[in-house]
């Protein structure tokens, strides 16, 4: 029986996981530093590693999908697309708060976020049902999405970036330091 260690992209996420934590924790000073930088980290990696899971589960599943025009399983379809609809809603949002830093966008994002909880909540409820062997992991993942949630309605950053746009001034800094 051959062992085999982590994959290439495991260990690739983990190198680059590493760099993240330390170029937010660099920043942390500057208006998108901090969580709030690794929280846009962490949404456009994890949608770039979903898309890429996704195709690569539904090829496993159906290798002749899509061109024996057969559609894949109810429960493949609950445990994959709802997920992948969450996270580029979340990306779409973190994208337009990313480009216009607008407290309009924080609250457009904290409703993607809340309706991407209830659809990836669907694909975690057919992962349990169906995937039992990646339930856990995809359980964490919506309860890393649960704690973002609340970091965008309690977090003083947010509020100081985006709608008092005083972050960096000395009082302010003060309180930070």
């Amino acid at each position: 029986m051959q062992v085999s260690g982590p994959s290439p992209l495991n260990a690739f996420l983990a190198s680059l996981g590493i760099l993240v934590v330390i170029v937010c924790y660099s920043r942390r000073d500057e208006p998108l530093g901090g969580w709030l930088l690794y929280f846009y980290c962490q949404i456009y990696v994890s949608t770039v590693v979903l898309l890429l899971r996704s195709i690569s589960t539904v090829a496993h599943f159906y290798p002749a999908w899509p061109a024996t025009r057969s559609v894949p399983s109810v429960p493949m379809v609950l445990a994959v697309f709802p997920r992948l609809a969450g996270i580029a809603g979340v990306a779409i949002a973190a994208t337009g708060l990313l480009k216009f830093r607008d407290w309009w966008w924080v609250k457009r994002l904290r409703l993607a976020i809340a309706v991407g909880l209830v659809l990836e909540g669907i694909s975690v409820i057919a992962d349990g049902m169906y995937f039992p062997t990646v339930f856990v992991s995809n359980l964490i993942s919506w309860l890393l999405m649960c704690l973002w949630l609340a970091y965008f309605f309690i977090s003083v950053r947010v509020r100081l970036v985006y709608l008092t746009k005083n972050w960096g001034e000395e009082p302010i800094r003060r309180l930070f330091e």
